[in-house]
């Protein structure tokens, strides 16, 4: 089996079995250090084939022996979290958009639409929470000891809890049917928290651009 890092053949003996999690791990944390720390994996492909996958949803899966090529591209970590902030930033606009749009028909009892409008809240939220916690997780960072209310003492993780809190009061209004109340909940507090959001990724960047700042 022959790895590619950015066009380049590396040296690497696979020893089998192997996973695609720990293949990956020691090119990124190995004693020799194949994909330099400060960059991150952003497409991976198999004999030709597109597998990025492979490093997240199919991880524990085992490499086939009979694997000829893999060939890995990387870009710096620090612009790929710009990037990957970024579109969230302008996701979030969309969110609050819906959140309103949302309340609004929920008010004029058009259920169908302003249920449509909550699902892809609710299906576009969950990964801009994981991403942050991925972020968080991947740099080490401690939400406890990052303030996001310094004038009240409100860590980022008592934040992103409180968040998580009335998403699930919505979910449950929605299980009553009481749509008054999902309405009152969307308008007034969720579409408040996308706001907020603004501000955790923008703290969160800033925490990130420190440590790459403090490690050069």
């Amino acid at each position: 089996m022959e790895i590619y890092v950015n066009d380049k053949v590396i040296d690497y003996k696979a020893l089998f079995p192997l996973s695609w999690g720990k293949l990956f791990e020691s090119l990124l944390k190995g004693t020799i250090q194949h994909i330099p720390r400060d960059e991150g994996i952003i497409r991976i492909k198999v004999d030709g084939e597109e597998a990025l996958h492979l490093m997240t949803d199919d991880a524990e899966k085992l490499v086939p022996q009979t694997t000829a090529r893999v060939e890995i591209f990387t870009k710096n970590a620090l612009e790929i979290i710009r990037e990957s902030f970024g579109r969230i930033i302008s996701l979030l606009d969309k969110i609050k958009e819906k959140t309103v749009n949302a309340a609004d028909l929920y008010r004029e009892g058009n259920i169908k639409d302003a249920s449509e409008n909550f699902v892809y809240v609710i299906e576009t939220i969950k990964p801009v929470v994981g991403m942050v916690e991925s972020v968080g997780q991947s740099f080490k960072l401690d939400f406890r000891e990052i303030l996001f209310n310094p004038a009240t003492g409100q860590s980022l993780e008592e934040k992103i809890k409180t968040f998580l809190t009335t998403l699930q009061e919505v979910v449950m209004a929605q299980e009553k049917k009481d749509y008054v109340e999902m309405a009152d909940y969307l308008e007034y507090q969720l579409a408040e928290e996308m706001d907020d959001w603004n501000k955790i990724i923008n703290l969160l960047l800033t925490e990130v651009e420190a440590m790459f700042a403090k490690s050069n």
